[in-house]
C-alpha cells in the first residue's frame, strides 16, 4: 500500500516563533517532494526570543557591557531572524513562508490572532494543520507539555481560528472551510505520548543545517549536531529508524480498516544487522 493518500494535500503549519518551524521541517520536506502545497506561518517575528547575546550582555555589570549589542534595534534583530526563517524554509523546499507581526514579549493572546489565522485558513484551505500542543489534557488524560505560554497558545489559536473558518458567513458570501485535521508537534509532549513518527532520516543533514542557520540564537555546528542527534535521533531510535519527527493527532483517526504503511513493512522485514545499522546511523555537519 502507499503510505499517503492519492489526493494532493494542502498543509498549513502555524508556529509561535521563527525557530519553532525547525521541529517539523523534515515532515514538511516530504510533503513538498510529493507535490503537496505547504504554507508555514510564524505568529511572531521572534524579536525578543533567544537573543542570547543581549541576554549575556545584560548579565554583566553596566560598565562591562558591549554597547553595539545593547544598541541593536529590535527591528534589526527581527530582520536577521526573519532572514534565518526564510533560509531555513527554502532549505526544505518551502516557498510560502509568512511572518505575522504579533509581539513575542510581552505575549498577549488576542481575538485578533484568531481572526488573522482564520483568514489564512480561508485563503489556504488546508487539509492538515501542524502546530504546537495547546494547554490541555488529551484523550488519555495526559497533560500536553509546552515550555512557553506562546507555544501552548498557538495551539489554542489554531483551534479557535479553525472554528471561525468553519462558520458560514452569508454577508461576505465566502466559502467556509470546516474540519482540517490537526497534528501537534511531538516535541511539545513527553516522548511516550507521540502516536506517529515520520521517518526523516533523509532530512537529518538539513535539520542540522537548519539549526546552524539560526546564528541569531548563537547556534554552533557542535550544538546543532548534538541537538538533532539527541532529539530527532532518539525519536528515530524509538520508532526503529535513524531520525524521526513525532506527532500527536488532535482527534482520533478514522479508517475503514486497519492497515500498515510501507515503512512499517520495510522495518519489519529488515535483517537484524541492517536494522541495527539503520537505527545506529549518525549524521554530522560542519564539525
Amino acid at each position: 500500500m502507499a503510505s499517503k493518500t492519492s489526493k494532493q494535500l494542502t498543509i498549513l503549519a502555524v508556529v509561535a516563533h521563527p525557530h519553532d518551524i525547525t521541529h517539523m521541517c523534515g515532515t514538511l520536506a516530504h510533503h513538498v517532494q510529493d507535490g503537496d502545497r505547504v504554507t508555514v506561518v510564524t505568529m511572531t517575528g521572534g524579536t525578543h526570543a533567544h537573543n542570547q547575546k543581549l541576554i549575556d550582555e545584560m548579565r554583566k555589570p553596566a560598565e562591562q557591557r558591549n554597547l553595539a549589542i545593547l544598541q541593536e534595534s529590535e527591528e534589526a534583530y527581527g530582520n536577521r531572524k526573519a532572514g534565518e526563517f526564510r533560509r531555513v524554509c527554502a532549505l526544505f523546499g518551502i516557498s510560502d513562508a509568512r511572518l505575522l507581526s504579533y509581539a513575542d514579549y510581552p505575549w498577549r493572546l488576542s481575538e485578533d490572532m484568531y481572526q488573522a489565522v482564520a483568514e489564512i485558513i480561508l485563503e489556504v484551505r488546508p487539509d492538515i494543520i501542524l502546530t504546537h500542543a495547546p494547554r490541555q489534557t488529551n484523550e488519555r488524560g495526559w497533560i500536553a507539555y509546552t515550555r512557553h505560554a506562546s507555544h501552548a497558545d498557538c495551539g489554542i489559536i489554531v483551534g479557535e481560528a479553525s472554528g471561525l473558518a468553519a462558520q458560514p458567513d452569508v454577508k461576505s458570501g465566502r466559502q467556509s472551510h470546516p474540519h482540517p485535521t490537526v497534528f501537534y508537534m511531538g516535541v511539545d509532549f513527553p516522548l511516550e505520548q507521540s502516536e506517529l513518527f515520520v521517518d526523516i532520516s533523509d532530512q537529518a543533514e538539513n535539520r542540522i543545517k537548519a539549526e546552524i542557520l539560526f546564528t541569531s540564537q548563537d547556534h554552533t555546528p557542535e550544538f546543532a549536531n548534538k541537538r538533532i542527534n539527541i532529539g530527532a535521533g532518539f525519536m528515530g531510535w524509538m520508532s526503529g529508524t535513524s531520525y524521526a519527527e513525532g506527532w500527536v493527532r488532535a482527534r482520533p483517526q478514522l479508517a475503514r480498516r486497519l492497515d500498515l504503511t510501507d515503512e512499517e513493512i520495510a522495518r519489519r522485514d529488515l535483517p537484524s544487522v541492517e536494522y541495527l545499522a539503520r537505527i545506529g546511523k549518525l549524521t554530522t555537519v560542519g564539525v
